[in-house]
């Protein structure tokens, strides 16, 4: 009745898993249970538009990775979060042995996409956003060349980090004490999670800033607005 012809929903990569066997593309079915309500909540929405798909509503499904780049520094933009906390020397952890992978996606890499989603995006169809494939080692190996601050890193088993979480989660119901960390946030450092973005390069014309790229421009904003990343 409003005359909307094409929508466009953000989802997430989160809702096909960690990469088990495979690589994750729009065709991984999900083997493990989610790990996190946001995860869950995105799945459920995905089922709720591909109701309207049935309506003849012209619905396309985007699932960006893990977005970082300047921006509001929210629980939405936690990588980047991240890295200013290791810049200034308050993230010292690589959660387990490091090895495990994530995909990475700048923020310009995001909007673009949706805009080209809207562009060129078929009905019904879902397209990863996602970026570089790299792990935790990696990305703090790439954030120490490009700031020039080496901080040494801990290694934490995620058997100790478990316990911690599970304690973080005890002081939170005694006294309403805000958790660092959750225990199914510390289950899905367990995993890897190597991401396709191919459908969408080949569809849409997603093009992916590499890593070190885009963490450059990524630290380069955070010194503008922080004077040398002096304050909290």
């Amino acid at each position: 009745n409003l005359g909307i012809k094409k929508v466009v929903f953000t989802s997430t990569a989160g809702v096909f898993g960690p990469s088990i066997n495979n690589i994750v593309t729009e065709l991984t079915e999900r083997t493990v249970d989610y790990f996190l309500e946001y995860e869950r909540t995105k799945a459920i929405a995905e089922d709720f538009a591909k109701k309207y798909m049935q309506k003849e509503l012209n619905v396309v499904i985007v699932n960006p990775t893990r977005v970082y780049g300047p921006g509001v520094l929210s629980k939405s933009n936690s990588v980047t979060i991240m890295i200013k906390s290791y810049i200034q020397g308050r993230w010292r952890v690589i959660p387990g042995d490091g090895k495990s992978v994530g995909n990475y996606v700048f923020i310009d890499d995001i909007v673009k996409g949706h805009i080209i989603a809207m562009e060129k995006g078929k009905p019904g169809e879902r397209y990863i956003l996602g970026g570089s494939n790299i792990n935790y080692i990696d990305f703090f190996r790439i954030i120490k060349d490009i700031s020039g601050k080496k901080h040494f890193m801990f290694k934490l088993p995620l058997v100790f980090m478990l316990a911690v979480s599970y304690f973080m989660m005890l002081l939170t119901k005694l006294f309403g004490v805000k958790p660092m960390i959750t225990p199914a946030l510390v289950k899905k450092f367990n995993y890897q999670w190597n991401v396709s973005s191919k459908k969408a390069e080949k569809e849409l014309g997603h093009q992916i800033t590499n890593f070190r790229e885009g963490a450059t421009k990524t630290i380069d904003w955070l010194q503008s607005v922080n004077k040398g990343l002096d304050k909290t």
